[in-house]
């Protein structure tokens, strides 16, 4: 499920021959990508395929040996764990800036 929020797209790419994907009869040539999203629940992530003339094709990714896939799963890795990050400062910032308001009428016990 996709949401309207902003998404940023992490191609993950290694120098070698890029997969071919055979779509209903039509060869399709690309990369396999995650698409990564910090979402209110976490961080969302979902792979797809970008072919070379650039369209975002809603497929799983692929990965054609397994050097290419565990370098793959490295980089998704550390861009998680950078949304996270990102999450986190966010998260703090929001903090701090309600805590320099000062309590309300909801603080209070009456």
């Amino acid at each position: 499920m996709l949401t309207r929020a902003p998404v940023k797209i992490k191609a993950m790419v290694k120098k070698a021959d890029p997969p071919v994907i055979n779509l209903n009869a039509e060869k399709v040539t690309g990369r396999s990508i995650f698409v990564i999203e910090t979402i209110a629940e976490g961080v969302k992530v979902q792979t797809a395929f970008l072919t070379e003339d650039g369209k975002l094709l809603q497929i799983p990714a692929v990965f054609p040996d397994q050097e290419y896939a565990l370098t793959q799963l490295d980089q998704l890795r550390a861009a998680v764990i950078q949304h996270f990050s990102e999450a986190a400062k966010v998260g703090a910032k929001v903090i701090a800036s309600a805590s320099q308001i000062g309590p309300n009428s909801e603080d209070t016990i009456q």
